[in-house]
């Protein structure tokens, strides 16, 4: 997959993905009786393509097709039976994963003061790889892998089953899970957005907030925060925000409004209060 002629084609990323990880669930199945060569095949080899996706920028066709093929075989796993111990090391190194991506660009640096900001590009795979996962069978985009004609009824049919296909969502055991990584990604945004006071991260933090929209999540980036109320957050954290120049940015405003939904009357309208006064 690290082939030049492969990760520059959607067609051939595709298949790519698609055979390899078919091969390793094949694999897999045939092995589990041996927990520990299934473990080292998920880490040398899943987690390993992941990782080599996740830290090249050059990787950005072939880890559309990576994430879409991950998702359908933690979904396939999910299904079966006997699959817990893997899917509970998916999930485990998955987040670590993502959360050692962040920390590795301290580099050799001594002081988190002068740590370097992660890439857009890295921030933006993330948050794909979470969308991926929670909907296995959201169905990707097939115009660029090969050329086909349609008429207008046609394209029509198409679009109506594309829609109905992004409404599926993940069993409630992946969702939980998932959930967690969603909270990991989410809190290594907010405590960079603090530490280095710029917007860097809030548009993907913003993001994940919409997508993946809770109480439980707000709850968590308090507890982060060190607040002890929703409402502590926004006092705390989203309204310093939008009084700093730095990060008084839309994205600040929609988690603001987000976070709204989750405040009963008297609260939310304090929180009003203070936006319109910003």
């Amino acid at each position: 997959m690290s082939q030049k002629c492969v990760y520059q084609s959607h067609s051939e990323s595709n298949a790519a993905a698609k055979g390899y990880l078919e091969c390793l669930r094949y694999i897999i199945s045939g092995l589990q009786g041996d927990d520990k060569l299934c473990r080292e095949l998920l880490h040398q080899e899943l987690m390993a393509c992941l990782e080599l996706v996740l830290q090249e920028y050059k990787y950005s066709i072939l880890s559309v097709a990576l994430f879409h093929h991950t998702s359908l075989l933690v979904q396939a796993w999910s299904l079966g039976q006997g699959n817990s111990a893997l899917l509970e090391l998916f999930w485990d190194s998955i987040t670590n994963l993502n959360k050692q991506l962040l920390l590795s660009y301290i580099g050799e640096q001594e002081s988190l003061e002068y740590r370097p900001l992660p890439p857009h590009w890295l921030l933006e795979r993330q948050v794909s790889l979470c969308l991926s996962l929670r909907n296995p069978k959201l169905g990707r985009k097939r115009e660029n892998l090969r050329v086909k004609f349609n008429s207008p009824a046609q394209e029509e049919h198409i679009s109506d089953s594309t829609s109905t296909a992004s409404s599926a969502e993940c069993s409630q055991e992946t969702s939980a899970a998932l959930q967690c990584l969603v909270h990991t990604i989410s809190e290594s945004y907010l405590c960079e957005t603090r530490r280095c006071h710029s917007s860097h991260f809030l548009g993907h933090l913003s993001k994940l907030a919409k997508n993946f929209a809770s109480k439980e999540l707000f709850e968590h980036l308090a507890t982060c925060d060190g607040s002890s109320t929703l409402e502590g957050f926004f006092e705390i954290t989203l309204l310093s925000w939008l009084k700093e120049e730095e990060t008084c940015t839309q994205d600040v405003m929609e988690l603001s409004f987000i976070l709204l939904q989750y405040l009963n009357p008297d609260n939310k309208g304090h929180i009003l209060d203070a936006l319109c006064e910003v």
